[in-house]
């Protein structure tokens, strides 16, 4: 199965075969415990680090597909009608980011959307209870 890595740190994207999931994901460089999966286009799903737009700016990288930031190592995999895995050999496009000004340069142009949730928005610090 063609799964699709990117890896901000090193601005790569690189097509991989691999016969499973979890197997991609570590390749991908992620934790099967510890991700979440999105689209970012019809057909296309992603998987990133549930917690990766929470990293401390000076700890992390950042891109965009489809107009939406991810930070950090991510996978893409294509799926189909029924919701199956199947091979996804080009990706999408991918823009990278070098810092948080220039991702915040693309959001105030309107290229990117700024990820929110209700009571957060990027950049701010996390907002989960400090342990």
């Amino acid at each position: 199965m063609h799964y699709v890595v990117i890896e901000p740190a090193r601005q790569s994207v690189e097509v991989i075969d691999t016969d499973d999931y979890t197997s991609a994901v570590q390749k991908a460089g992620l934790n099967v415990g510890e991700v979440d999966h999105g689209t970012v286009g019809p057909g296309v799903a992603i998987v990133v680090y549930e917690y990766s737009l929470f990293v401390p700016a000076a700890e992390q990288r950042w891109f965009s597909v489809g107009g939406q930031l991810f930070g950090g190592k991510a996978l893409l995999y294509g799926f189909d009608e029924h919701g199956e895995t199947v091979d996804l050999p080009i990706p999408p496009p991918v823009l990278f980011f070098a810092n948080v000004r220039a991702a915040e340069m693309a959001i105030e142009a309107g290229a990117v959307l700024r990820p929110r949730t209700l009571g957060w928005e990027w950049p701010e610090p996390d907002p989960r209870p400090q342990r």
